[in-house]
């Protein structure tokens, strides 16, 4: 393995970085990441993380051999993590509401 590789490889990308290469967002990526569909970063501090580059270069180059291959999956992830925030929702307690001033009692009372 050459040099210039291996120094590829131990390259860590932050997250603006991965953003720019694969042209998605920060909830998309973060939402990728819970369901399994796409690297997981690497802690590299006590609140940083990053990326390894040949990680996300090697599932930039899966996407385009699907797409390559006529097997591109449509819509990629976004139902399934649609379908994932629906299923979360349902399950969170419904919220309490807060208590009402005292005005907006005496509104109630009028009407």
């Amino acid at each position: 393995m050459s040099a210039k590789r291996r120094e590829r490889e131990r390259r860590v990308l932050r997250l603006p970085a991965v953003e720019e290469r694969t042209g998605l967002g920060r909830s998309w990526i973060y939402d990728a990441v819970a369901t399994g569909r796409f690297p997981r970063p690497i802690a590299i501090g006590k609140r940083a993380s990053g990326w390894l580059e040949h990680e996300i270069e090697a599932w930039v180059d899966e996407r385009v051999a699907e797409r390559d291959a006529g097997t591109a999956v449509r819509n990629l992830p976004l139902s399934d993590l649609n379908a994932r925030r629906h299923h979360d929702k349902a399950r969170r307690p419904p919220r309490s509401r807060p208590a009402r001033s005292g005005r907006e009692s005496e509104r109630e009372a009028a009407r």
